[in-house]
């Protein structure tokens, strides 16, 4: 892979992976729903398989009662009786199977609802400080691209202003200033020289409102076009920064994970140091003891990351337990036994008799 297609895969990740996990939690609540329906499915299947075994235990015995009766073999059936019990055994057979098949549909959505819930909570920490930054510019662009639809909009209002005709008189206004000139010059208190006036008034006053139709129009034909592209952008960006939880917190906890794995080892290391001056403790003896009173308070605490996983002893939460081996109340004697003797060993290989 090229240094350029592995930039290009590791800018996309945060997508895939906030798109996986949405998801994850998509198919979660739908199975939500589901286990409720196949609950109650479970236990009407389960009632109705019983109520068909007590159907044959009833007529089983009824039958056995008649023969007791008529001092029969208690086993004894009469051909009628026995299509009965064939029926009736079918039936339970049937009513076990729709209800075994219904239990194991409802283990299967739990089993399924468990495995989501384990992987959304160990959902692995890969996004990097390049995700982060990846996504923070795919906002920005998100961002200025709809502040750009919202001026291109602005930008069509205005044109439609611009081009709106400055006079107050619109042409309706101008057409009944024609009538009335007309009934003036048909009274005789107007000249034809009056009406060429007003005639070229109204044409220019037609044409200024033709062009301003034809502009309005198409700017409200863009701005129709535009708002469309606004909505979308404004939904693309919505989505983008609904993201930004999930990304934010993924990748500090990607953070935590590495210094957690750091953390641990030096804590071990640390464990082993403690060990080894718990042991030179023994062999030195008292009065001269190294450790001091607060031996017994020694502890390392635990993160809930994965990086800790198996490092606590059962029962005792919060601390790593290789701690616990050598100091405070669970301390183990076998543990430092062992440390004293190597350390001895350690000693004699270099001739140093104790």
């Amino acid at each position: 892979m090229t240094k350029n297609a592995a930039s290009d895969q590791m800018g996309t990740l945060y997508a895939e992976r906030t798109s996986q996990r949405e998801n994850m939690r998509h198919r979660r609540a739908e199975l939500q729903k589901e286990i409720g329906l196949a609950s109650a499915i479970q236990i009407n299947k389960r009632q109705l398989a019983e109520d068909a075994a007590h159907e044959v235990s009833r007529f089983m015995k009824s039958v056995r009662e008649e023969n007791e009766r008529l001092r029969r073999n208690k086993d004894f059936m009469e051909p009628w009786q026995k299509e009965r019990r064939d029926k009736l055994n079918i039936a339970a057979h049937t009513a076990g199977e729709d209800a075994a098949r219904a239990e194991h549909h409802k283990k299967e959505i739990s089993e399924e609802i468990d495995r989501l819930d384990n992987e959304l909570e160990n959902f692995g920490c890969l996004i990097d400080a390049t995700d982060v930054l990846e996504y923070q510019k795919d906002v920005t662009t998100a961002e200025e691209k709809v502040c750009e639809l919202h001026k291109l909009i602005t930008g069509q209002k205005d044109i439609i202003e611009q081009a709106r005709p400055a006079e107050t008189n619109g042409l309706d206004d101008l057409l009944k200033d024609r009538e009335n000139l007309l009934a003036a010059i048909a009274m005789g208190k107007a000249t034809d020289s009056d009406l060429v006036r007003l005639e070229e008034q109204i044409e220019a006053r037609q044409t200024a409102s033709d062009t301003f139709n034809q502009i309005s129009a198409r700017a409200m034909s863009v701005i129709a076009g535009l708002q469309r592209k606004l909505d979308e952008a404004e939904t693309a960006l919505n989505s983008l920064r609904s993201k930004r939880e999930d990304i934010i917190t993924e990748y500090f906890m990607g953070q935590a994970e590495v210094l957690g794995e750091q953390y641990v080892k030096l804590s071990l290391k640390l464990v082993e140091k403690y060990k080894e001056l718990m042991a030179l403790d023994e062999i030195i003896g008292y009065p001269s003891r190294l450790t001091g009173p607060v031996r017994d308070g020694f502890a390392i605490p635990t993160f809930k990351l994965r990086a800790f996983d198996g490092l606590e002893k059962k029962g005792i939460y919060g601390q790593i337990g290789a701690v616990c081996a050598v100091s405070g109340l669970h301390r183990e004697r076998s543990v430092i036994q062992a440390a004293v003797d190597q350390l001895k060993a350690k000693f004699s290989a270099e001739g140093i008799n104790l």
